[in-house]
């Protein structure tokens, strides 16, 4: 999320934080419109629109485990053809017993529109604006110079976090 994105998003919590703390009874209407509270359920179940919603999210988690399990059943690589025993990996590669290569895998990405370098990045960014670069160091095995490089352009700030969790053990 670049720094627009981010102040628009903070400009609206704090729209609805003051709505609410000026009409705490705003909460009760809204979630009337979700809870009845007399048959103990929420009344959108009944709603068509809310059920196709709720099938058609359902049908894409279906698919989306059918075409993991489709992927891990039909593992094919060049080193695979003739093999007694599925290869271990998910995308086996040209070597028996290797996984593909990462240019490979990277250009059969792109081939599919998928950027994987600027999803990494991406992930990489948001990871470290919320944890502190030691824990991002040894969760994703780089360097902690790297993590807190990542940290600094994310602008995560966990200068105080040691003190803030000693403070918490304290109380």
């Amino acid at each position: 999320m670049n720094r627009t994105g981010l102040f628009i998003a903070l400009s609206l919590a704090l729209m609805i934080g003051i709505v609410f703390a000026i009409y705490p009874e705003l909460d009760l209407k809204l979630s009337a419109l979700f809870y009845d509270a007399s048959a103990r359920s929420f009344s959108l179940k009944n709603d068509a629109l809310a059920a196709f919603a709720k099938a058609y999210a359902d049908q894409g988690e279906r698919d989306h485990a059918a075409l993991a399990r489709a992927v891990v059943a039909n593992r094919k690589g060049h080193a695979t053809i003739g093999a007694r025993q599925p290869s271990p990996w998910l995308f086996p590669g040209g070597q028996p017993g290797r996984p593909i290569s990462t240019a490979r895998l990277t250009s059969r990405l792109h081939e599919l529109g998928i950027r994987p370098g600027q999803d990494r990045s991406t992930a990489l960014f948001q990871l470290a604006a919320e944890i502190p670069a030691a824990i991002l160091a040894r969760t994703l095995a780089i360097s902690t110079k790297a993590a807190v490089t990542w940290q600094r352009h994310a602008a995560g700030d966990w200068i105080t976090y040691a003190a803030d969790i000693s403070h918490r053990l304290e109380s």
